[in-house]
């Protein structure tokens, strides 16, 4: 038996089907004004986001595939 999909379960699979970015974010920036507009910024892709304000902080315990470092 066929399961019926409703609109919102079809946009929802279709958006998933399309997203390109998955995974967790670790930013570490000092400027909470920054730090607060970049967190929104990705969790408006899904990404699960940490923020921490030192690089010292940012490297304790956590595993990351990507780094971003701005000079």
């Amino acid at each position: 038996m066929r399961r019926m999909v409703n609109a919102s379960e079809l946009r929802e699979e279709e958006a998933l089907a399309q997203r390109t970015l998955f995974g967790n974010v670790l930013v570490a920036e000092d400027n909470p004004v920054a730090q607060k507009l970049l967190v929104k910024q990705l969790e408006r892709y899904d990404l699960n986001v940490v923020a921490t304000s030192n690089g010292e902080e940012a490297i304790a315990g956590m595993t990351f595939l990507f780094i971003m470092l701005r000079a």
